[in-house]
């Protein structure tokens, strides 16, 4: 959909600018058509006047002979009462009108023609008139060639601006796009893991009014409204995290794990874990508090989770990553590429709680901080997940240069 809008948003940006182009040439040709006619008007003055020179210096009777030969098939002297002295075969037909304008156009015989019409001075008063006449009509033997230059320019430039115009569409676009992706995401992923609670919750209900036994169907219903509610706050977290924008200021991480492992501290206790941990104190990263919190007790969570009674985490944090391992049961080879996809649960863990969701908020959190998340496992020998901070060191190189 948002490709369709970009490229329909391209086509606009174009039309307007093969409209400008349009415009632009239709002003240019105009002002070209304008130039020519006053070059024209400047060359028949400079011509005319150059006779006139010669004319006001003559006796009447000598007028005819002032006109050079290049311009007697073209030119006409008349006298003071406007009878004709002289006049070419091109102007015979031509009626006089002195109104004193000196630029007349008149067609003569099909063809347009600019008249020159000057007063001849003896004595301080006019004396006569003088007429020279030359073709107005435009050059057009390169009007073909100018108009192909201009179209091929404008088909470059138009060809430029489609791609520039879509380069800045998909641009503008690319944050709805994201929202809109991450909405269906969102309605895909409630759509598919709701079903079967929902389903699970109906049949208790349908269960207890048929048995009657209200107490037992109402507390599994409840447990069931738990595990639903428990869901829907995971989907909703990763929800939040998809469109959220980092605050991200400098986090002093061995204080936020050394908080995380006092939090599940009890929990590791209970279940009969050594929780151990490696911190080297004073480790600051630039990042999000509150979402780097997520990202260590998720994974801490899960390493205690699936790690057996008398078993071992271990917590380790340098300067150049944070690592947790544990003694659990592992994950097969076949699992591991799959473990930060949203929903995919390994085998050995579909009999035990969780939707899926933990590892692919983990990973999620690692993008949006440029770092590197990774692991190690084998079945039944426990598993091993490195967070590496050097993408986050590479990214703010490459933002410095």
């Amino acid at each position: 959909m948002f490709k369709k809008i970009s490229i329909q948003l391209a086509l606009l940006f174009t039309a307007f600018v093969v409209l400008l182009l349009l415009l632009n040439g239709a002003i240019f040709l105009t002002a070209d058509i304008r130039s020519v006619q006053q070059s024209n008007d400047g060359r028949l003055l400079h011509e005319g006047q150059h006779i006139l020179t010669d004319l006001e210096g003559m006796p009447p009777d000598l007028w005819s002979s002032a006109i050079s030969p290049r311009s007697r098939d073209r030119a006409r002297i008349l006298d003071a009462q406007g009878h004709i002295v002289y006049s070419s075969e091109l102007l015979a037909p031509v009626l006089f009108v002195d109104d004193g304008i000196p630029f007349h156009d008149q067609d003569i015989q099909g063809e347009e023609y600019r008249i020159l019409t000057a007063p001849i001075v003896q004595a301080g008063r006019p004396d006569g008139f003088f007429q020279i006449a030359d073709r107005t009509a435009m050059d057009i033997t390169d009007l073909p060639n100018r108009i192909g230059r201009f179209l091929y320019v404008s088909a470059l430039i138009s060809l430029l601006t489609f791609f520039i115009g879509l380069y800045f569409a998909k641009r503008s676009l690319r944050p709805a796009e994201e929202t809109m992706q991450r909405l269906e995401q969102f309605t895909q992923d409630a759509s598919h893991e709701l079903r079967t609670p929902l389903t699970i919750l109906g049949s208790s209900i349908d269960l207890a009014l048929k048995t009657q036994n209200y107490r037992e169907g109402l507390v599994s219903a409840k447990d069931d409204l738990k595990r639903l509610s428990s869901l829907t706050e995971r989907l909703l977290e990763l929800a939040r995290i998809e469109k959220l924008a980092l605050i991200k200021r400098r986090v002093d991480l061995s204080n936020l794990v050394g908080n995380s492992l006092e939090q599940f501290h009890l929990l590791a206790e209970e279940k009969d874990i050594s929780l151990k941990s490696s911190l080297i104190p004073g480790v600051t990263v630039l990042g999000d508090d509150a979402l780097l919190h997520h990202l260590v007790g998720n994974l801490l969570s899960n390493a205690i989770k699936y790690t057996p009674k008398n078993g071992a985490v271990t917590v380790t944090l340098t300067k150049q990553s944070f690592r947790i391992s544990d003694t659990g049961i592992g994950i097969s080879q076949e699992d591991i590429p799959h473990i930060f996809d949203r929903f995919y649960r390994a085998d050995h863990s579909r009999g035990s709680e969780g939707y899926g969701l933990g590892l692919a908020l983990v990973k999620r959190i690692a993008d949006m901080h440029y770092w590197h998340i990774t692991v190690e496992s084998k079945e039944g020998s426990g598993t091993q997940f490195t967070v590496a901070f050097h993408a986050e060191k590479t990214k703010e190189k490459k933002s410095a240069a």
